[in-house]
């Protein structure tokens, strides 16, 4: 059968409802954590399943901020919880590190990690 994946502008939904997981909507953390498990997480990946943005360029640069952001959110997010102005300050100032990381250090790292394989399998390349 065809595919029911869409693309569709309102896959740009999606990047604000990752951070729903990081508001503190209620002091009880159970109750949170309960909601975030059993509700948003799967809703988010649901709709991740279906909804596709168009190419772009923007895409690719988001998806290149995963790992950074992976790498540098738990200190910062353990502090937020205070406030959610504070946590809106954290996730903006995350953004633009992992950014900064991502241009800086994890791309030219995969560039000269490629360049090393490449240059170590020869006749690898000879079949490309």
């Amino acid at each position: 059968g065809g595919s029911i994946r869409q693309t569709t502008l309102l896959g740009w939904l999606l990047v604000p409802a990752l951070v729903l997981p990081l508001i503190p909507f209620t002091s009880q953390r159970a109750l949170v954590d309960l909601a975030m498990l059993g509700v948003i997480i799967p809703g988010i990946v649901w709709l991740g399943a279906r909804w596709t943005v168009p190419d772009s360029n923007l895409v690719d640069r988001l998806g290149g901020l995963s790992y950074p952001l992976y790498c540098i959110h738990a200190p910062f997010v353990a502090k937020g919880f205070s406030s959610p102005g504070l946590m809106l300050l954290i996730c903006t100032a995350m953004i633009g590190a992992a950014l900064w990381l991502d241009r800086h250090y994890d791309r030219p790292i995969q560039a000269w990690l490629k360049s090393r394989k490449q240059s170590a399998c020869p006749a690898k390349q000879a079949l490309a």
